[in-house]
């Protein structure tokens, strides 16, 4: 369920700074005076309660009162929240890609270990939960399971749909239309999905809040006077800015954990992030 802010912000701010649907120069004056006074309904999948929206409304006008920019509440609000959605909406995507390529160098690291098993060896099968851990350690019950996954995926009878791309490629190479009959494994496939790189959530997280808070900081730059100075790409009470709005919006969870002060940790994230 998503939740609704109702928003008046600058409009021609908005659009001057590329937030909006492109307006040719003749008809910019047309736009203005049709929008002129006009709130925005913001759909936020992100936020589904009537509590969230009051947290963030609430917490972002403290925080504007703060830094002495209490005039762009309306404004500002609109692109975060314009600039969160739009995050964690790349973050699902980029996210179930890699979540699917990590199935598939599962997958194949557990095909190659009952391959490479020659000698016909006892394999422990360890699986964990957050509380407990189960291990198989009995031959003829830890063979069984590692044949059903095998002779499953030779004969393509496992959910190919909900496995992803990266998993029918396992199977099925780049042969289209997919191809459902029995087929004997392919080593090479296998090898090179075992070795596949899988970027870890954190890191593919930690990437869009970077650009979350630098978008944020270019349209302060644009438009407010919390300025960085000539010939610099951010300032100090900027920096702390963008850290109390990602408190705010959960990208930080636990700011007693970061020992270095605001400016610091916000300067060295959005550094090394330019930096790519």
């Amino acid at each position: 369920m998503s939740h609704v802010f109702t928003l008046t912000p600058d409009y021609k701010l908005l659009l001057e700074n590329g937030y909006g649907s492109i307006v040719e120069d003749e008809q910019f004056e047309f736009v203005m005076s049709e929008l002129n006074g006009k709130a925005i309904l913001w759909e936020s999948d992100n936020f589904d309660t009537k509590e969230e929206r009051v947290k963030i409304e609430t917490g972002f006008k403290k925080i504007v009162a703060d830094y002495h920019i209490e005039e762009h509440y309306q404004t500002l609000l609109y692109v975060a929240l314009a600039e969160y959605d739009q995050a964690w909406l790349n973050l699902d995507i980029i996210w179930e890609n890699q979540s699917s390529k990590l199935r598939a160098k599962e997958l194949a690291q557990l095909l190659l270990l009952r391959r490479s098993n020659t000698k016909n060896k006892s394999i422990e099968i360890v699986l964990k939960s957050h509380t407990e851990t189960v291990k198989v350690k009995d031959k003829l019950l830890s063979d069984w399971i590692l044949n059903q996954v095998k002779e499953a995926f030779e004969t393509g009878e496992f959910p190919i749909g909900m496995f992803g791309d990266e998993v029918a490629k396992l199977y099925n190479g780049d042969d289209t239309p997919f191809d459902f009959e029995t087929k004997p494994i392919d080593v090479n496939r296998l090898e090179t999905a075992a070795n596949l790189k899988v970027k870890s959530f954190n890191v593919i997280r930690r990437r869009y809040f970077t650009a979350f808070t630098l978008n944020l900081c270019r349209f302060l730059n644009a438009t407010t006077t919390l300025k960085a100075a000539p010939n610099k790409n951010f300032s100090d009470m900027q920096l702390c800015f963008l850290f109390d709005v990602a408190v705010l919006f959960s990208w930080i969870i636990d700011e007693d954990e970061i020992e270095s002060p605001k400016a610091d940790y916000m300067s060295s994230l959005l550094t090394n992030y330019l930096k790519h």
